[in-house]
This record gives structure tokens, C-alpha cells and sequence, in this order.
């Protein structure tokens, strides 16, 4: 579905002279795949990654505050940005 939607989009990032697979390509490649297996990499794969980002990441937490700059006033609202240390 998602491909499906965004085809113009993914056509410019991705090569694929014979059009995109079918769903019985992408049964058959997947089948074979053990979950359990797959599961375990990808868990791998995200702790590496994450771990190389964990110093580089900035969290932020945005917050519109309610009834304090109302809209009817030609306000946009008055919004609070944090940005929480460790």
C-alpha cells in the first residue's frame, strides 16, 4: 500500500528496470527467512546504530500551551520548547 502510494517518489530512489516486485517476488524471497533469525539482527543492527547516535541525539519536547494566546486575537498560540538534559 505504501509503495503503492508513493511509486512517483520511490521510483527516484530506487533502480528497478522490470518495475517493482510482485507480492509472490517478495513471498518467495521472505519465506525462506527465519523470524526469529531476522528478529535478532535487526535487534543487533538498531542497538549499533543507536549506540553510535546516543551522543549526537538532541531530544526536544514541544508543547502548545492552552487558553494563554488565543487565535481570536491573531495569535498563533504560545508554544514552550525544553530541552531536557540527562
Amino acid at each position: 500500500m505504501f509503495a503503492k502510494e508513493r511509486g512517483n517518489q520511490l521510483q527516484g530512489l530506487l533502480h528497478l528496470p522490470n518495475g517493482a516486485p510482485s507480492a509472490d517476488t517478495f513471498e518467495r524471497v521472505f519465506k525462506p527467512i527465519k523470524a526469529d533469525s531476522l528478529q535478532e539482527i535487526l535487534k543487533t543492527c538498531g542497538r549499533e546504530t543507536v549506540s553510535r547516535l546516543a551522543e549526537k541525539q538532541i531530544a526536544l519536547d514541544g508543547k502548545k500551551l492552552r487558553e494563554v494566546s488565543p487565535t481570536s486575537r491573531g495569535n498563533g498560540g504560545l508554544y514552550i520548547l525544553q530541552c531536557p538534559g540527562k
